[in-house]
């Protein structure tokens, strides 16, 4: 008897462990979900700008590399961003049936400008 409340003890410990160790968590993703076509550093070094397949422009501290903004607004995918050279605004440039290029505030995340008229994609 002893020995079976001994091993049933162990194994009552030991379960504890392995389930505690395996409690699900949400991870929710931050980075792109397709492909990445353009990464650039802002002037200062201190942000990079990426756009990706997933139609999404994401500007990351470059220090860090936690997420600083998510940007939407392309119909699809992005071939290219750059800063522009004070560090303030974004330039991306889009394929697909879009065909545009698009001028973001870096701060206020906001979509300044929608440049049209291309009839093909914009590769830079």
């Amino acid at each position: 008897m002893r020995q079976m409340l001994l091993l049933l003890s162990i194994l009552c410990h030991f379960s504890g462990v392995i389930f505690s160790q395996q409690q699900p968590k949400l991870m929710l993703p931050i980075g792109h979900t397709d492909e990445i076509t353009s990464a650039h550093f802002s002037p200062d070094g201190k942000k990079v700008v990426t756009v990706s397949v997933d139609k999404t422009v994401k500007i990351w501290d470059a220090e860090t590399g936690k997420l600083i903004a998510d940007l939407k607004g392309h119909s699809s995918s992005i071939n290219f961003a750059i800063f522009s050279p004070d560090g303030k605004k974004i330039l991306t440039a889009s394929s697909g049936k879009d065909y545009t290029a698009k001028i973001w505030d870096i701060e206020t995340g906001v979509q300044t400008s929608t440049l049209t008229g291309h009839t093909d994609e914009i590769l830079s």
